[in-house]
């Protein structure tokens, strides 16, 4: 059973990182599974280290990743600490490995750019799984 929801909707999406983490995060740490992050969009734009990302530290599994934007999703660069933008779910991370499994990832858009580092992954650092990505482009011309 999901420890709940964030479900996001909006015209246009834009979230810019710097020094400290900058995005959407669902965490999961003990044995429950974590929340599902939804995101509904016209665009989205991931910048200088900023992420949509779904975690597990603990036994239990993250939550899915769902994104459905109508035109186009840009995701680029890294913040001064070295954190790539982007959208991505982790087992645990490279100081703890852990049993939990990582998010799936799930992203419907017209376009996706990825630049200057910009990732789309699902990882698992532990004894857990890395998540499946399904990615669908549509033609809207």
């Amino acid at each position: 059973e999901e420890n709940g929801l964030i479900d996001i909707s909006v015209n246009n999406l834009e979230i810019r990182g710097n020094k400290v983490f900058a995005g959407i995060r669902s965490n999961v740490l003990g044995m429950s599974k974590g929340s599902s992050i939804n995101i509904q969009a016209g665009q989205m734009i991931l910048t200088q280290g900023a992420q949509i990302l779904n975690r597990t530290l603990g036994v239990g599994d993250s939550g899915t990743i769902t994104i459905s934007v109508d035109g186009a999703i840009t995701i680029a660069g890294d913040n001064v600490d070295g954190t790539l933008s982007g959208i991505v779910g982790e087992s645990g991370n490279e100081e703890i490995a852990n049993l939990g499994n990582a998010a799936d990832i799930n992203i419907q858009a017209q376009q996706i750019m990825l630049a200057n580092g910009g990732v789309i992954s699902s990882e698992a650092y532990g004894f857990g799984n890395g998540g499946n990505i399904a990615i669908r482009l549509t033609d809207n011309s």
